[in-house]
């Protein structure tokens, strides 16, 4: 393999010979076309290796060729090491952490040990005595065969082209140093979750031990860990172990055992995981608990305490034993314990109850009082175990929780969180007393009660139901006729003895079946929430509305059993003998006592005021009538309309009904547009409902409202006519405006014929002289005339308050135009005369004389409007 050899012979030589000279006449070819084959390396690709000797020595290197034909006799072996400036063998110059091709070092192999088959063996050393943890080294070979065939897979630079990729997998190997590290327990991170520092472990109590485990050489160099919660690495007993291994996919998995059977542990919900970020890290969470059987000597009731221990190890760092290499043990500082598998009741104020389920009253109380309770009823009595030195519940169902007495006993187990509940019939004793003890049975391994005191129920057992000695119904006992004009409000009395007594937060409920023969038509109950005590006797007191407030009809041939539920202040119910809904505690039929009206008899009158309203007008029913049997009463009469064929109440009024004298009822109705029931809506629906309370005594169908349109009055009339008239309202404005100009070419022409008589009607002058020679009076202090505010007269009592004053003007004189001459002058005269003089009569003074101030010649021109302004004030 690897070539081909030829050989050339002469044939047929004039002497006869086959070999001529066979230096010179047989020639002897070889053919050599294939390349040397590297087919392993040593280390191996990705091995983690610890550093050589320094040189001469150094970390063995061996190259596998194969080359059966001419193989070579030496390669280069190109070896870059992976460290900076800290050596002078260093190859990585520009700090890059990458093998460049210009930083790698050249070593020449020769004289390889040839094997059968083609196999070369190179070997040589590379000094990496000066790399420390994790640098890495990298090489490849080259060379060539005698043939001039390069060497085939022998690697190349990691970075060829220093501006180009690299890659390690270019490499023929590379392999990291690794130097060996104890592991470390990270104690800072590590407890036992579950328990707190300086509190007890129990049995049959979970627990999850967390640790953090750190390793420089990476978390997969962790081997083991052992856990002696004793702090004894030698007894097998009180220690659990944990061996840790690389499962699929490069994981870790843990197998966790322990050392005997005091200790219960689970693989199943233990785990182990690495931290994301750093590969040294190791995460455990390993589950376990304490048995029953775990050693009792451990259980110093806290009087002394103990530390648990932790011993980790690593993998061997050695080929040839399988040992560890390192091993570091500490103690978690924060979890000092000890052993209680003591139980006791949670004796608490409250934790522990007896509840009666029919009314959840708690018959647990402290001390030596009892409770009163009926047999027969259904107690829950609850509570809590906890372990005797803390707060621990104990554990699910490992053992009974038992109440009784010598009698009688019931038993549960605890659950979830040490609570346990049990229900139980309370029996009928003979002696009324019922004493029950709570304890605990068939406790495991060397578990004991240690209760103080122990859980004590104690009963009054009443065994008695309280009897019923009458119901009545509005005074009326069972067999009479209740009144009908009552049936919204009718009273209730039950009348019950019983020893104990009764609870009176717990009524009687009254019960009902309204029938009309045997058909039912109303049912409902009633709590008798008043109560009047009489010695031993209750009688319990309430009030019920047979009508539904209104919306149910009674009348008086229908009838009411009744009956009642209910009990004592124990619990015992009321006999259901002949206390049932078919066997009612009572029956009771109706009567009417009240005013008898009959709204379509000869004394009734029922009309509109108006039976044909507009829109938006409101009309009056008017209704009259009398009692016809003479009973007084209060009534009250709906008025309802048809909407839609729905009945809706749209006035209501209430009237009181003599025994002689006819009553008189109205009932308003706004007719509003859009809600009659007729074609157009112009026909309204209605009828009259009568009422006695919410009794119905009678109803009536009404004259229907007719609606017509509004008639329009006053300027709407004259509006309306305007819009409907047009031509006549422009022909009267023509006529008015012709009669306006006839009046004003009157007026002118007057004018013009009476210019020539002013200066004979004015007479100003003469007017003015004549009044120049009078003296009027000055006016009294306090007095103005116009004004009807006057200044109090001296001292007088019982007169009115003064008016405000007047401020109203004389009306103005008519147009001279429209008057007579002699009245023209006249008007004239007295408007531009307003002083002119006037012949002044004196009033009589009054009894009281004149007023402050004032003398007989200002009583004479002033005296009448003082006494007007006083009068109209």
């Amino acid at each position: 393999p690897g070539g081909m050899q030829f050989i050339v012979e002469a044939y047929n030589m004039s002497n006869g010979s086959n070999y001529a000279n066979p230096i010179y006449n047989t020639i002897r070819l070889i053919l050599d076309g294939n390349s040397p084959l590297v087919l392993s390396s040593t280390p191996v690709d990705g091995a983690e290796l610890h550093k050589g000797p320094p040189s001469p020595g150094g970390q063995a290197v061996s190259i596998v060729i194969q080359d059966s034909v001419d193989p070579p006799s030496q390669v280069n072996l190109n070896y870059w090491l992976g460290c900076t400036s800290r050596h002078e063998f260093c190859s990585d110059t520009n700090f890059d952490g990458m093998p460049d091709e210009i930083e790698y070092r050249t070593k020449v192999l020769t004289t390889p040990d040839t094997q059968a088959g083609g196999i070369n063996i190179f070997e040589g050393l590379i000094d990496d005595s000066m790399l420390i943890h994790g640098e890495k080294v990298a090489f490849y070979v080259d060379g060539q065969d005698g043939q001039g065939n390069a060497v085939a897979m022998g690697g190349a630079p990691v970075c060829p082209d220093p501006a180009g990729d690299c890659d390690w997998s270019n490499s023929l190997a590379n392999y990291d140093i690794r130097e060996e590290f104890e592991p470390l327990l990270v104690i800072d991170n590590s407890t036992i979750v579950g328990h707190d520092d300086y509190s007890p472990l129990h049995p049959g109590i979970p627990y999850n031990l967390l640790l953090q485990l750190s390793d420089a050489n990476g978390w997969h160099d962790i081997a083991g860990l052992q856990l002696a919660l004793a702090g004894d690495f030698d007894d097998d007993a009180t220690s659990i172990w944990m061996d840790f291994s690389i499962g699929e996919g490069g994981n870790p998995t843990m197998n966790v055992q322990s050392g005997g059977s005091g200790i219960a542990v689970s693989n199943l919900y233990s785990a182990v995981a690495t931290d994301p970020e750093n590969d040294t890290l190791l995460m455990v969470n390993m589950r376990f608990q304490l048995t029953w059987e775990f050693p009792e000597k451990w259980d110093t009731d806290g009087v002394e305490r103990f530390i648990p221990k932790l011993e980790v190890w690593d993998r061997s760092c050695s080929d040839i034993e399988d040992v560890p290499c390192h091993s570091k043990a500490d103690g978690l500082g924060n979890d000092w314990w000890s052993l209680d598998n003591d139980l006791r009741f949670d004796n608490q104020q409250g934790h522990i109850t007896a509840i009666e389920l029919r009314n959840g009253q708690n018959h647990y109380i402290d001390g030596e009082e009892e409770s009163l309770i009926g047999a027969g009823q259904v107690l829950r009595f609850s509570g809590r175990v906890m372990f005797s030195e803390d707060s621990t519940p104990a554990p699910t169902g490992a053992f009974n929780v038992v109440i009784g007495d010598y009698e009688n006993s019931w038993l549960t187990r605890p659950q979830e969180g040490g609570y346990f509940s049990l229900d139980f019939i309370v029996p009928s004793v003979k002696s009324g007393h019922l004493d029950l003890y709570a304890s605990m049975s068939d406790l495991p391994g060397l578990a004991t009660d240690m209760s103080n005191p122990s859980p004590r129920l104690r009963l009054a057992v009443d065994s008695d139901s309280p009897s019923i000695e009458s119901v009545k119904l509005a005074t009326v006992v069972s067999g009479g006729s209740a009144p009908l004009n009552q049936a919204s409000a009718l009273t209730i009395t039950l009348e019950a003895i019983d020893d104990n007594g009764f609870n009176l937060n717990n009524p009687a409920i009254f019960h009902y079946v309204l029938k009309a023969g045997a058909s039912e038509v109303s049912r409902g109950s009633i709590s008798l929430d008043d109560y009047l005590i009489l010695d031993d006797t209750m009688l319990w007191l309430g009030e019920v509305d047979l009508t539904d407030a209104g919306a149910t009809r009674v009348l008086s041939t229908y009838t009411l059993e009744a009956w009642v539920t209910g009990g004592d202040a124990a619990g015992n119910p009321f006999i259901a003998t002949g206390n049932t809904e078919l066997t009612p505690l009572g029956i009771w039929g109706f009567v009417w006592n009240g005013p008898q009206i009959d709204l379509r008899d000869d004394n009734s009158s029922i009309y509109w005021d108006d039976p044909s309203p507009y829109i938006g007008q409101t009309v009056t029913l008017n209704i009259k009538g009398k009692s016809l049997n003479g009973v007084p009463g209060e009534l009250r009469f709906i008025l309802e309309e048809n909407l839609g064929g729905t009945w809706v109440g749209v006035g209501e009024s209430g009237v009181a009904v003599e025994s002689i004298l006819p009553f008189h009822a109205t009932i308003d109705y706004h007719v509003e547009e859009g809600v009659g029931s007729g074609i157009d809506d112009s026909t309204r629906s209605f009828r009259l409902r009568m009422l006695d309370g919410d009794i119905e005594l009678d109803r009536i169908t009404l004259t229907p409202l007719l609606i017509t349109e509004e008639v329009d009055r006053d300027w709407s009339a004259v509006s309306s006519q305007v819009s409907s008239s047009k031509m006549a309202v422009v022909l009267y404005l023509l006529m008015l405006m012709a009669a306006s100009y006839g009046v004003w070419m009157m007026v002118l022409y007057r004018q013009v014929i009476t210019e020539d008589e002013d200066e004979i009607l004015d007479q100003t002058e003469e007017v003015a002289a004549d009044m120049a020679g009078k003296d009027t009076p000055a006016l009294p202090p306090g007095f103005t005339p116009g004004v009807t505010v006057i200044a109090p007269p001296a001292p007088m009592t019982g007169l009115p308050a003064p008016a405000a004053p007047s401020t109203q003007l004389p009306p103005p004189a008519p147009p001279s135009s429209l008057m007579p001459e002699g009245a023209v002058a006249t008007a004239a005269m007295t408007a531009t005369s307003p002083l002119a003089p006037a012949v002044h009569t004196a009033p009589p003074i009054p009894e009281s004389g004149l007023p402050r101030g004032w003398d007989e010649e200002q009583w004479k021109h002033y005296g009448q409007k003082w006494l007007d302004t006083r009068a109209d004030s």
